[in-house]
């Protein structure tokens, strides 16, 4: 399927109230497992929330950003097959 070169895996963490810029991901397919906590998924012109043990994905190209909700952390881990080739922030040098 893929070798273990084209995949990048990262642990995120938000705390209470947190939020992310939106942006996307050229070159990659997003995979989110949630671990911990509730957030929303603002994933182009849509907004999914999600809990503990939710599994959501993004294509290539698709503006994506989170929020953590609620009172306690909100923690996923986050697989792009293969790793991006370039992040792309659509408020430029909004990270």
């Amino acid at each position: 399927m893929f070798g273990f070169t084209d995949l990048r895996a990262d642990y995120i963490l938000y705390q209470p109230g947190d939020t992310a810029a939106a942006h996307y991901h050229v070159g990659a397919r997003h995979v989110w497992f949630i671990a911990e906590g509730r957030g929303i998924l603002h994933l182009d012109d849509e907004q999914h929330e999600l809990a503990t043990g939710d599994v959501c994905t993004a294509g290539d190209g698709e503006v994506h950003w989170f929020e953590a909700v609620g009172d306690e952390p909100f923690g996923f881990y986050e697989l792009w097959v293969p790793a991006p080739v370039e992040t792309v922030w659509v408020v430029p040098d909004d990270i």
